[in-house]
């Protein structure tokens, strides 16, 4: 796409993102002026009746959701054939970007990216939960959970993106049990709760346990679990126990790193009970030792 089309009235000014199916573009809706983010489909995935349905459910569920730190879905293109997602504009990096890099070699100085997210981890933190909180709440399961799907900018406000496989909580009969599940579990493996990987039933539980190795790579700069293939990444999942946080990084307080390490049982009924309780626990704990502690107002 050139930056003069437009989309839906919407006139694309400069592509912000593109992932493997999508592209996502900063545009302006001429009579008012105002800026949006537009994700549209690319050409090969209009193609396909599978993506075409994950665009079209993801905006949809998008539009349930009314929250500070949840993007905001503001329209979902009529066009069942080419659809397209209209949203709030808000110009942020992706938690994963914004740590992937941390130290300027040449220096030796936290990068500009990072230093966000250093100084006000406290409250990057709080605000995903409260995002994801608000997600369970409207009665759904995120199921993608991951430091791509949070972003960041530059005054440390947090949007929750990415709905794709946005589900409802549903318990499932044991006839769906038994009939029912044909699907294969759906998710990053990297992030995956082993109910997930099981493709058993999701509940918040399993958001709770995907925050929880993002947490954990947020505070040691790696993964809990790294595999020689998918299946071995998966199966540790299953069966492994990660070495606490504060071990690979001495600097993150005991209190937090037990908290991530509740957040990563294996069996869901072992986690935190909700995102409610990982909010009144957070507020009394610091991140890393030499942090103050920050008190919330709500």
């Amino acid at each position: 796409m050139s930056a003069v089309e437009t989309v839906g009235g919407y006139r694309l000014l400069k592509m912000m993102s593109q992932g493997q199916t999508s592209q996502v573009w900063e545009a302006v809706e001429p009579t008012s002026g105002r800026h949006y983010a537009v994700k549209v489909l690319l050409p090969e995935s209009l193609r396909s009746p599978q993506h075409i349905q994950m665009m079209i459910h993801e905006g949809e569920v998008g539009q349930k959701f009314s929250h500070p730190n949840v993007i905001r879905v503001v329209k979902v293109g009529p066009d069942r054939k080419n659809p397209y997602i209209v949203m709030e504009f808000f110009p942020g990096m992706n938690l994963k970007l914004r740590t992937a890099r941390r130290v300027d070699p040449r220096t030796g100085q936290p990068l500009q990216q990072y230093q966000v997210v250093r100084e006000n981890i406290h409250r990057i933190i709080e605000q995903t939960a409260k995002g994801l909180l608000h997600i369970h709440q409207r009665g759904y399961v995120h199921r993608d959970v991951k430091p791509h799907n949070i972003l960041v900018n530059s005054s440390a406000e947090v949007k929750i993106i990415d709905f794709a496989l946005t589900k409802r909580i549903q318990k499932s009969s044991w006839l769906s049990r038994l009939f029912g599940r044909k699907s294969t579990a759906a998710g990053t493996p990297s992030y995956m709760s082993p109910e997930q990987i099981q493709n058993l039933d999701i509940t918040p539980a399993s958001d709770i346990y995907s925050f929880g190795v993002t947490l954990y790579e947020l505070v040691t700069g790696r993964l809990p679990f790294a595999g020689a293939n998918p299946a071995d990444l998966l199966r540790k999942h299953l069966y492994e126990k990660p070495a606490a946080p504060h071990i690979l990084n001495p600097e993150v307080t005991d209190e937090f790193s037990q908290l991530i390490m509740r957040m990563l049982e294996k069996d869901p009924k072992k986690r935190l009970p909700d995102l409610a309780q990982f909010l009144s626990e957070f507020r009394t704990v610091r991140v890393f030792k030499g942090d103050k502690l920050e008190l919330s107002q709500s």
